[in-house]
């Protein structure tokens, strides 16, 4: 069983998420050369983050030095939550104007959702990453459950929200239903993301086979956020 979960693991790694990580490259220079303002910025922020995170992810899994497996660990950690707070931001720079919704407010909001992790991060025994557990990162389940509940109510909660209230602002037809799909690709991927964390967690083997399989979702959800966000939505509104 350990041998089934870690090739598929190694297929998932090296031949999912990179590639999927050039998609979200690709998605970043195409926003950025369509347009360049808050909204495309802080999409942007959260697909570059998203795309270091497989790309050390790759790393972390053929590397033989366990003082950099440990960094690599960390750091996919800390740039995936990272990135969940730029995706509330996206939606709030489409929500309201940049007159409205001020650079400044936008950097206290990031800082806030950062100060938060860090507390969580800093749980102690939270994070394990050693010989025992074969250095590969594992998380506590009092770890995993602080950090499920602050996600849902400073990332999930705020981006259903925010979301709802995009669909219904939008008077074109063609944008709602790309914010449709947008939203749905979206959910997948959060998904994937939520999972991760208990598959960090849960060392229950058939759990962890399963949960690799589950994964491939991953690829069409991230079809679906490039097909929603392919072409500029706040001034078609």
């Amino acid at each position: 069983m350990l041998q089934l979960i870690e090739w598929a693991k190694f297929i998932i790694v090296i031949f999912i998420q990179l590639p999927i990580s050039a998609i979200f490259i690709y998605m970043t220079c195409k926003v950025l050369k369509r347009r360049r303002d808050r909204v495309s910025y802080s999409h942007c922020a959260f697909s570059i983050l998203i795309s270091l995170t497989f790309i050390l992810n790759a790393i972390s899994f053929i590397c033989r030095v366990n003082s950099l497996i440990c960094i690599l660990q960390v750091s996919i950690l800390v740039l995936t939550l990272l990135s969940l707070i730029f995706l509330v931001v996206f939606n709030l720079n489409i929500l309201r104007s940049e007159s409205d919704f001020h650079l400044k407010t936008q950097i206290l909001i990031i800082l806030f959702y950062l100060i938060g992790i860090l507390f969580i991060l800093l749980i102690p025994g939270g994070i394990t990453i050693n010989e025992q557990t074969q250095w590969k990162l594992k998380c506590s389940w009092l770890f995993t459950l602080t950090l499920m509940l602050y996600i849902t109510c400073f990332v999930l909660i705020p981006i259903t929200i925010q979301s709802v209230r995009i669909y219904h602002q939008f008077k074109v037809t063609q944008l709602k239903k790309r914010w449709r799909v947008y939203c749905i690709g979206l959910s997948g991927f959060m998904f994937i993301i939520i999972g991760g964390f208990f598959y960090n967690t849960w060392t229950n083997s058939l759990y962890q086979i399963s949960w690799l399989f589950l994964s491939l979702i991953i690829l069409p959800s991230t079809i679906l956020i490039y097909l929603g966000i392919g072409k500029r939505l706040r001034t078609q509104q």
